[in-house]
């Protein structure tokens, strides 16, 4: 592959450690290639209006030279600096996707616990400084209890375990560790290849 692209711009825009995208930036370097990082964050909407936000990495000029190709997949294109930088913001930015979907599934199964009618409960959220994209795009999951992937589990605990690998022993993620948990174990439980958000149905089934 690397002989084949020299003296050409390879963009891998797919979820990765920042580590194992160095690697292979000097890789891409001894084949003559450059080499950049483009992950993306959004759902299989935004990807479908070219409304993802691209979170470029590598050398400045080549991304602003990629920036005509960029507009038809994103709607903004963050410069981030050296390769790792966006890998580390796509990985740091799906962390808190985790824990947020953890959050709202917690907070609706408490609600419905408490005797709180869950579609009043979801229409108070999306009133509410709660409110986000992420709620707006999973609530319907949640009332229909029915989880189409637009991000699947499976691809959730992979990011959440890159995230955790990064971070080691040198800082303290209580949350996100927890959160690997809660998805490793519904994945475990036959629930992979769903949305993210049935983790939701996970904690309300008692699967677990």
């Amino acid at each position: 592959f690397w002989e084949q692209m020299s003296e050409k711009i390879v963009v891998n825009m797919s979820t990765i450690a920042p580590l194992e995208s160095l690697s292979l930036e000097k890789t891409a370097q001894k084949h003559q290639v450059t080499y950049l990082e483009a992950p993306v964050s959004g759902s299989v909407g935004a990807a479908k209006a070219g409304a993802l936000l691209i979170l470029a990495a590598g050398e400045e000029e080549v991304v602003t030279q990629l920036k005509p190709v960029f507009v038809h997949l994103g709607s903004q294109i963050f410069y981030l600096g050296k390769i790792g930088q966006g890998t580390g913001a796509k990985l740091s930015i799906n962390s808190l996707l985790a824990q947020m979907g953890v959050a709202y599934s917690e907070a609706l199964l408490l609600a419905k616990h408490l005797g709180v009618d869950a579609e009043s409960f979801l229409q108070i959220i999306g009133q509410s400084g709660m409110n986000s994209p992420l709620f707006q795009a999973k609530k319907g999951m949640w009332f229909q209890d029915s989880y189409p992937a637009a991000f699947s589990l499976k691809l959730m605990l992979k990011d959440i375990r890159l995230a955790n690998n990064e971070a080691g022993e040198t800082i303290q993620l209580p949350f996100l560790s927890k959160a690997q948990e809660l998805y490793s174990q519904a994945e475990k439980s036959g629930l992979g290849e769903m949305d993210m958000a049935v983790v939701y149905h996970y904690l309300e089934k008692g699967e677990h």
